[in-house]
C-alpha cells in the first residue's frame, strides 16, 4: 500500500514531470495538517448544531494497515476524518 505522500509523489512525477522527494511531500502534508487543524476542530464542533448529518465510512490504507475514512456531510459542509475503527463509537465521539 502506498501512503498519501507516495501517491502524490507518483502523480507529480508521472503527470506533471516534477520530481520531488518523498520526505518533502510528507513535510508539506504535516505542515498543512497543522495549519488547518483549528478549522477542522471548528467544523467538527458545528456538527452537533446541524439538523441532519449524513455519515459514511470506507476502508483507507493508513500506516501499513487499514483504517477507516469517515465522512460527515451536512447541507453546508463536510468533515473527513481517519479513525482506527468503523464502530459506532466513532460516531459518538465525533458528534
Amino acid at each position: 500500500m502506498k501512503t498519501l505522500a507516495g501517491i502524490l509523489q507518483s502523480i507529480l512525477e508521472n503527470v506533471f514531470h516534477i520530481p520531488l522527494a518523498l520526505g518533502a511531500i510528507q513535510n508539506r502534508l504535516e505542515d498543512t495538517s497543522r495549519v488547518i487543524q483549528p478549522v477542522c476542530d471548528e467544523i467538527e464542533n458545528e456538527l452537533t448544531n446541524q439538523p441532519v448529518v449524513n455519515i459514511d465510512e470506507t476502508g483507507y490504507p493508513h500506516n501499513k494497515s487499514v483504517a477507516w475514512l469517515w465522512v460527515f456531510v451536512t447541507n453546508s459542509f463536510a468533515l473527513f476524518t481517519i479513525r482506527a475503527s468503523r464502530g459506532s463509537q466513532v460516531i459518538r465521539s465525533v458528534l
